[in-house]
């Protein structure tokens, strides 16, 4: 993930890796992940668009490309399993205990 924001997003990796808080680098992957996943809706509305100018039937963006997002959660930020959250916060409790002990 550290390659990916810094490269995508054009991040210092000197930043990063040494000034950028856990805070900061969730919003910056939150929004890395939000921008990604609005080009695949555009994708989706621009064939959706096609496909429906050559059917008889209406046809629901849904039906052109389906992505994970579309079943996932309840829209009230409640996404992900118990099992997902909770290997999240051991990863950011890991990831801080070693930044406190110098390891990172």
């Amino acid at each position: 993930m550290y390659s990916l924001l810094c490269g995508r997003c054009g991040v210092a990796p000197e930043y990063f890796m040494d000034r950028m808080t856990l805070q900061e680098a969730g919003m910056l992957a939150e929004g890395w992940m939000q921008e990604r996943r609005d080009r695949w809706e555009m994708t989706r509305r621009v064939c959706h668009a096609v496909f429906q100018s050559q059917s008889s039937r209406p046809l629901d963006p849904e039906d052109v490309m389906e992505f994970p997002w579309d079943s996932e959660g309840d829209g009230n930020g409640n996404d992900g399993n118990e099992e997902d959250w909770t290997a999240a916060r051991n990863a950011a409790a890991k990831a801080i205990e070693m930044r406190k002990n110098g390891k990172w």
